[in-house]
């Protein structure tokens, strides 16, 4: 259990670094610092963190490229992370598209036809 509660919070720790870095430290043309970080996802052993995230875009090749541009920097996001929690090896970090929210858009829409 403890194990558990100590992956929630260093989820929520990487979560709040990126999202900062994104806001106030990245500068890349397909990085937009809108754009939302919705769930953090860490393997048991903490090797392995995937992070969802909520384009900004709804054209599907720009989240694409905006996705790739996160894989690509993610060495910076590593680099904040080790900077602001005291661990011994920081996680490989996977950006993935969360479909979630547009899911829960359409939803929303269907129930407000009703």
């Amino acid at each position: 259990m403890t194990e558990n509660l100590k992956n929630l919070r260093f989820a929520e720790a990487i979560s709040h670094i990126i999202q900062t870095a994104i806001r106030y430290e990245v500068d890349h043309k397909d990085i937009h610092n809108n754009t939302i970080i919705s769930k953090v996802e860490i393997s048991k052993d903490r090797q392995f963190a995937k992070i969802f995230i909520i384009p900004s875009s709804d054209d599907l090749e720009l989240n694409k490229k905006e996705v790739d541009a996160f894989n690509k920097i993610s060495g910076f996001f590593r680099k904040k992370i080790v900077e602001n929690v005291k661990i011994r090896a920081v996680p490989k970090l996977q950006f993935i598209i969360d479909f979630g929210y547009k899911k829960g858009e359409a939803v929303l829409d269907l129930i407000d036809k009703i």
